[in-house]
């Protein structure tokens, strides 16, 4: 199974028959995961606020973000632990952040990661044996290292798996750095550039949970606009 590790968006490049899989692990791909995981109908991704607002239906929630902070108006912010079933169950979600969704729509559809759902997505990917791109949301445009480690986790989960891998440079690099942070997750991204601002934010309770490894069994599929939890691997195919 050849994997790559895009570093930043701007270097994926969209690949016939390839499954693209987008990480920002802080916070938005495990925002997705808690929404699902909670019993969240879909979330959808919006680029912009505005966008967000004009699209919105009855019944549908507004989350995101910008600078790290909630948006006014909006029912929810960008923290995993405001996704509760009490809150989300049932409901469909729009959802614009700095990074994370403008990264899956530069993807145009495939599969969401964070390290709370390393596990399921891992067995997702090996069962369906496609060449795979992991696409790093980063920061701004800018390299993370909590979005590599993420990465890196999805190596190191599918070469435990048995999956024969042929990874590219950036895979390897990027197994090599989880490998060596595994042991307390929650620090290092703590000390990525992104999780220094959010700790200086008060988000420390957020680097704790996105630092879980195999916290839920949900695998956020992004087709048509929505993202939906699809573990099952029939009615799936290449998403690049």
């Amino acid at each position: 199974m050849e994997i790559r590790v895009a570093a930043t968006p701007d270097l994926f490049r969209p690949t016939c028959g390839w499954t693209a899989v987008v990480l920002d692990v802080l916070r938005f791909t495990t925002c997705v995961a808690a929404a699902l995981q909670a019993g969240a109908e879909a979330v959808l991704p919006c680029e912009t606020v505005e966008e967000a607002l004009a699209g919105r239906q009855p019944g549908e929630l507004l989350s995101g973000e910008r600078q790290s902070l909630p948006i006014p108006g909006f029912d929810l912010g960008n923290s995993p632990r405001e996704f509760l079933p009490s809150t989300v169950a049932g409901r469909r979600i729009r959802s614009t952040t700095t990074n994370g969704t403008r990264a899956l729509r530069a993807a145009g559809s495939g599969l969401c990661a964070a390290l709370v759902n390393r596990a399921a997505v891992t067995r997702r990917l090996a069962r369906m044996g496609t060449p795979t791109c992991l696409i790093c949301a980063g920061n701004r445009g800018a390299f993370g290292s909590d979005d590599w480690l993420a990465a890196g986790a999805l190596v190191a989960g599918l070469r435990q798996a048995g999956v024969a891998l042929q990874p590219d440079d950036a895979a390897r690099a990027a197994e090599s750095w989880f490998l060596n942070c595994q042991a307390d997750l929650p620090s290092a991204l703590a000390h990525s550039d992104h999780g220094r601002h959010l700790a200086s934010g008060g988000f420390l309770a957020d680097l704790d949970l996105c630092g879980r490894l195999d916290l839920w069994e949900v695998v956020p599929d992004y087709r048509e606009g929505a993202i939906r939890n699809r573990p099952d691997v029939d009615s799936a195919g290449p998403t690049a």
